[in-house]
């Protein structure tokens, strides 16, 4: 609201108000001052490619916050609804924003990732790490942990990584009363947020997990901070039984990368190392969409299909547009997939899309083993399904050992 109420001042003073002129601005004149306004940030925004590209509630965004301001500032309170008593705006107000409504073209739908994409990230890594099994904590590898995990809890890019701290900086949450106990804590998952169980429900202790990690059966995780009330909730996922696309498997190999790397307890975990030294990065979302959106040209080679030419729409919130379709695909109802996501019904209908052939085979039955079916361990024994611990563990060993 105060960026948008800049820019009505910055327009203002494009007309040559200055301190007295805006004194003698009165209600009645306010009205059609605001309809110029917003008439100019639709059609001018002070930028033409960027006036195309603001939507009709960014358009309202900006008359609300200017007309906030008249009142704040001017002691000039503008009614701008309807004559007729009415909720909806005047007519003279509404015309501009029913125009962009009514003829702007809708954004590409995301789209969400596939199986193949998946294979391929398992397959790359799976080859590299044969050769130099420090790949296992670089980048790629970390970025597929999280959004094979992240098709399962259908988590923000935010729940992992960074979106605005500066490189080797992370998020934390306000030094205030507020946050309480929490205080200065990072807003990404932290070693705390993951409980390991086993079948009998004894938990497993992160750092038994190198010995113990086949017997893990569920994973808890606690979704600490949320965009709604609902902090704090925590969701239960079981092992998938099926090949490498399986929450147990992310969860113990983001919290093993994280342990190897000596990461603190009071620090995010999404983290990966680049040189074969023991310090670590933390996760960033550009590295996430720029990446996913390669392995989708990688994974999809052929230049006209349709994956191959919209690999732009994978992007971070691809994480919960497959686990919203894979959920419906799975026969959940809309009601249960929004409890498993921690969303609104409204939200998963916002996500959910009509592209079942474009998740795979293998990411359904993933997903639906998970979360739907009771998996016995015993029956796991697939070298390929147990990789990252049969893999992944003895280098750990082996490098903290070594450092």
């Amino acid at each position: 609201m105060d960026s948008r109420a800049q820019v009505f001042t910055s327009w203002l003073a494009s007309l040559d108000f200055d301190d007295e002129s805006l004194q003698e601005i009165t209600p009645a004149q306010a009205l059609p001052l605001l309809g110029a306004f917003i008439h100019a940030v639709a059609n001018e925004g002070f930028s033409k490619t960027r006036a195309l590209t603001l939507t009709a509630a960014t358009i309202s965004g900006h008359l609300w916050a200017a007309r906030d301001w008249l009142a704040a500032e001017l002691g000039v309170v503008v009614d701008i609804s309807a004559d007729d008593g009415t909720a909806k705006l005047h007519p003279f107000l509404a015309d501009t924003l029913a125009a962009r409504q009514a003829w702007t073209a809708p954004k590409p739908k995301r789209e969400p990732f596939t199986s193949d994409m998946f294979t391929y990230m398992f397959d790359d890594i799976s080859k590299c790490a044969a050769a130099k099994p420090f790949v296992l904590f670089d980048l790629n590898a970390a970025i597929f942990d999280w959004t094979r995990l992240g098709t399962f809890t259908g988590s923000r890019v935010s729940e992992y990584a960074q979106t605005s701290a500066r490189k080797g900086t992370f998020s934390r949450d306000p030094d205030s009363l507020d946050a309480g106990n929490w205080k200065n804590a990072p807003i990404t998952f932290m070693f705390s947020d993951f409980t390991f169980l086993t079948k009998a429900g004894r938990v497993v202790s992160h750092n038994r997990l190198q010995q113990l990690g086949h017997t893990v059966h569920e994973l808890h995780i606690c979704f600490r901070f949320d965009k709604s009330p609902l902090n704090f909730t925590i969701r239960k996922f079981r092992r998938s039984g099926t090949h490498f696309l399986c929450p147990i498997l992310g969860g113990i190999s983001v919290i093993l990368r994280a342990i190897a790397l000596r990461v603190p307890p009071n620090e995010p975990i999404g983290v990966y190392c680049t040189s074969n030294k023991v310090m670590y990065t933390f996760l960033r979302s550009y590295d996430v969409i720029t990446r996913m959106q390669a392995v989708c040209r990688l994974a999809h080679p052929d230049k006209d299909s349709f994956f191959y030419k919209n690999a732009a729409l994978m992007v971070s919130h691809s994480n919960r547009v497959t686990a919203a379709v894979t959920l419906q695909n799975a026969g959940l109802s809309i009601d249960n997939i929004a409890f498993r996501l921690r969303w609104s019904p409204e939200s998963v209908k916002h996500y959910l899309r009509d592209c079942s052939h474009a998740v795979g085979e293998l990411t359904l039955q993933a997903v639906k083993g998970a979360l739907l079916s009771d998996v016995d361990i015993a029956s796991i024994s697939s070298p390929v399904t147990l990789y990252t611990i049969q893999c992944f563990t003895p280098f750990i060993v082996v490098y903290i050992h070594y450092f």
